[in-house]
């Protein structure tokens, strides 16, 4: 049979139009698990976006449950691998504020993190502080770590115009003069630390499922002085980058 140039046309258009409602029905039924330490530092899009803590909810793009773990590595390895368990997401999202070693980044300012780090994982010698990958305490290149730190997978969303951020997760956050300086000399490329981070990207790759990261900047990494963070400024600049991100 025959087939003129024009049906061949509305053909190929037919298909692309199918292809596109695809991708459209695929991006809508994609199941996002935001995972926050605190229910401070995502209220706000859990109230705009009227997010259920027990189900996904559906947004303008994506459907979306919010995680509350608590803070620090152990209550955030617990919280997310119970849940994951329990539902696997399409994918992992940890988001939340940090502090900043890099003077190029401002106050407020959202990153991409690229890579998480385990910071104060190791052991304290005479000679200073040692490192986990160091001593054996794990291998540098043995899934999930790779140069020992684990990398993010690529984000469903564009992240062009952020900063990429290396980071290292600890268990007391840098604020004294020598905590820094051996933060600073142990991990050199650090540009960012969190309390979180390592376990939500250890789990997520160790269960199967796709993870990134973003925070904004609450505070210098410096000698521990509250009245010089903007914590405010940084959960406002987080929740419209997330706002922008499953709400347009």
């Amino acid at each position: 049979m025959f087939i003129s140039s024009y049906q061949m046309l509305q053909s190929h258009e037919k298909q692309q139009f199918q292809a596109f409602h695809s991708f459209e029905n695929y991006l809508w039924s994609m199941e996002i698990l935001v995972v926050a330490a605190t229910s401070a530092e995502i209220d706000p899009l859990i109230q705009a976006l009227h997010l259920n803590l027990n189900q996904y909810q559906k947004t303008d793009h994506y459907s979306v449950k919010p995680l509350i773990t608590g803070v620090g590595l152990m209550h955030t390895a617990f919280a997310l691998q119970a849940e994951l368990h329990a539902h696997r997401p399409d994918f992992v999202l940890n988001v939340g504020i940090a502090g900043s070693f890099d003077p190029e980044i401002q106050l407020a300012q959202a990153v991409f993190v690229q890579k998480e780090f385990p910071g104060d994982f190791g052991a304290l010698a005479p000679e200073g502080f040692l490192p986990a990958a160091s001593i054996g305490l794990l291998q540098a290149d043995e899934f999930p770590y790779t140069e020992a730190g684990i990398v993010a997978d690529v984000p469903f969303f564009k992240h062009d115009d952020l900063f990429k951020a290396n980071s290292i997760t600890v268990q007391q956050v840098s604020g004294t003069k020598e905590s820094i300086r051996s933060m600073r000399e142990t991990w050199p490329n650090a540009h960012i630390e969190n309390m979180e981070g390592l376990a939500v990207y250890y789990v997520s790759k160790m269960m199967q499922v796709p993870c990134a990261a973003v925070r904004t900047i609450s505070n210098r990494v410096e000698p521990r002085n509250r009245n010089n963070w903007k914590l405010k400024e940084a959960i406002a600049a987080l929740n419209d980058l997330l706002m922008k991100l499953f709400s347009n």
